[in-house]
């Protein structure tokens, strides 16, 4: 049974964009905003990295082949969006997340 929820790059690029603006904007009324910068490195950086090792590797993901390489990659990118979108919001708050631009 194929499912085929995003019929191209582009459409699941703009959900992408609209959950990790949603996200960040819950993230920063949380609090969670990678105030210092060993949390800016972890939430900008290494989370999206441990994101991709941990569903590429540890939850096969590989098997899925360039698709599966594709998927795991873009959703570490959108890890990355939140937690910077997050940040941005709380730099400054009169500033909303440069969605149009990504």
């Amino acid at each position: 049974m194929l499912h085929n929820a995003y019929p191209d790059l582009t459409v699941y690029l703009e959900h992408m964009n609209r959950y990790s603006s949603e996200i960040a904007q819950l993230l920063a009324t949380k609090g969670r905003i990678s105030r210092s910068l060993p949390a800016f490195v972890w939430n900008g950086v290494l989370n999206p990295l441990a994101t991709f090792i941990y569903n590429y590797f540890f939850r096969l993901g590989f098997l899925d082949g360039r698709e599966g390489l594709l998927l795991h990659l873009n959703h570490s990118v959108y890890i990355h969006w939140k937690f910077i979108k997050a940040w941005w919001i709380g730099k400054s708050p009169a500033k909303t997340p440069p969605s149009s631009r990504f």
